[in-house]
């Protein structure tokens, strides 16, 4: 369908491309006493300003005898999870004159292990039938399929096979820990593109480096994910890209984010994000009670113009998905056009799944309650330091410990009643106990643990320490005093 509202090819085709057309699944053509004629109907709007249209090579031939085929491989399709067993599932075709009850079926993955069957039934001509053949486990990377008939009676072997590509994805575990983060400068780890049924075969996600208008490179470095990395968009799009799958057990509060780069004509272009849980159903990600930025700009998708790179983030898309008791789930983002459309098109980039800290508190600083730091021998010094809490759940209580050149001067049990410390707030402690200062240079360290009465679950940053030096001085019944500073000591400089 293209914009003038008929069924046509339109687009870039990439050079020569052949294309067919069963004429006995037309009504009237067989049989007919009136003569049957053919045209190429060309036709364009005030703006067409491309190359044009070529046809070559125009052939039509009569069925005769035997003739079956594979013509299309219909699952696996895009991704499948590397390890599973999976079917696949083809589409066998009656291209003769005459009925077939039997043949053979026979198909590779990656060129290796032919699995074959013989099919019985009845398949008259121009009929088709799915078939469904034995499992194959998906290989992580690349996969190709490829499936044929073998009828020792085919007269024309050239349409008995057909070759499909699938990813492998692998399922991934992001943690607080080890999130997940893909730039797509190391290849394509697992990301699948595909042609929904119905969209425009000239239209799909391609991984590399876009050079068309507007939507030009990547974010930062060289490839990305892009709709048609060198040509503008086409109507009647839908494609789709799905990432790997991942197990969201140990994702709390999961972050989604990506980079993305669109200019896509504003009636009828869109761009949306789909999740689907245990393989099922694609349901729109979209928020309800989460946090988002520079999300959807229309109901439920994106289109219009970016205006360059720009970060999408979904808060808390564990929640939006099913929590942390989903083990398998998977995004896909969904391109449509309309039937007509002169966008340049989108970019994905710097795909990114982060998983906050669950349960976290960090020292701050180490603070004394001296002014300025001038500290002299005798004084009863007091410390503070500012507590955060950077993980995601309240902290209602912990242990903070004061170390001084290695020595425990204070282990104080904190608590925050009645609420708590609530994530990515900060309270000031004041040690219970009070050092007396010596002269000298002094570490001085402060280390909290135990929040919630648990381990804490990032212990990088419970630390921190300071230099304090403590001025030496001299009575004054000590007087007079003299040094020669042949052992390289001063007042105030010990």
């Amino acid at each position: 369908m293209n914009s003038s509202l008929t069924f046509a090819w339109e687009g870039n085709s990439n050079g020569w491309k052949g294309a067919s057309y069963k004429l006995c699944c037309t009504n009237g053509i067989f049989n007919n006493p009136t003569p049957i004629q053919f045209r190429f109907n060309f036709r364009t709007d005030g703006s067409g300003t491309f190359d044009g249209f070529s046809m070559d090579d125009f052939c039509i031939y009569a069925a005769t005898g035997d003739d079956v085929g594979i013509s299309a491989i219909n699952q696996p399709t895009g991704g499948a999870p590397a390890g599973a067993s999976v079917p696949v599932v083809v589409t066998l075709e009656n291209y003769g004159a005459t009925t077939i009850t039997s043949t053979p079926i026979t198909y590779t993955v990656n060129g290796s292990n032919p699995v074959t069957i013989v099919w019985n039934g009845s398949l008259p001509p121009c009929g088709v039938t799915t078939v469904v053949l034995p499992n194959f486990t998906v290989i992580q990377g690349a996969d190709t399929i490829c499936a044929w008939t073998s009828l020792s009676t085919d007269v024309e072997p050239s349409n008995d096979n057909t070759c499909s590509v699938i990813i492998g994805q692998p399922l991934l575990t992001p943690t607080y820990t080890v999130g997940y983060s893909d730039d797509f400068e190391s290849g394509n780890i697992g990301w699948a593109p595909s042609i929904e049924p119905g969209g425009n075969a000239a239209c799909i996600w391609e991984f590399g480096t876009p050079n068309f208008g507007s939507t030009t490179g990547a974010y930062l470095s060289n490839t990305c994910w892009d709709v048609n990395l060198n040509t503008g968009m086409v109507g009647n799009a839908n494609t789709v890209v799905t990432t790997p799958f991942f197990d969201f057990q140990q994702a709390q509060a999961a972050i989604l984010r990506f980079y993305q780069n669109r200019t896509l004509y504003a009636f009828g272009d869109q761009m949306f994000i789909e999740f689907s849980v245990n393989n099922g159903p694609w349901t729109l990600l979209q928020p309800t009670t989460q946090t988002v930025t520079n999300w959807y700009n229309q109901l439920g998708s994106w289109d219009d113009i970016s205006g360059g790179w720009i970060q999408s983030s979904f808060k808390d898309v564990t929640s939006a998905v099913g929590g942390t008791s989903v083990s398998l789930v998977q995004f896909r983002f969904v391109f449509r056009s309309g039937n007509f459309t002169n966008g340049d098109g989108v970019s994905v980039d710097n795909f990114e799944i982060f998983v906050p800290i669950p349960l976290s508190v960090k020292t701050i600083a180490v603070n004394t309650s001296v002014p300025c730091q001038f500290i002299f021998p005798g004084q009863p010094i007091t410390f503070a330091s500012p507590i955060n809490n950077n993980g995601i759940n309240s902290v209602f209580n912990h242990n903070i410990s004061l170390t001084i050149d290695g020595a425990l001067v204070s282990n104080d049990p904190v608590t925050y009643l009645p609420n708590g410390l609530a994530p990515d707030s900060t309270r000031i402690h004041n040690f219970n106990n009070t050092w007396i200062a010596v002269p000298g240079f002094h570490q001085v360290c402060v280390y909290t643990d135990n929040p919630n009465g648990t381990t804490d679950l990032y212990q990088f940053d419970d630390t921190a320490c300071a230099t304090i030096l403590v001025f030496d001085s001299v009575p004054s019944s000590q007087l007079p005093f003299c040094t020669s500073f042949g052992n390289r000591q001063s007042v105030g400089n010990l």
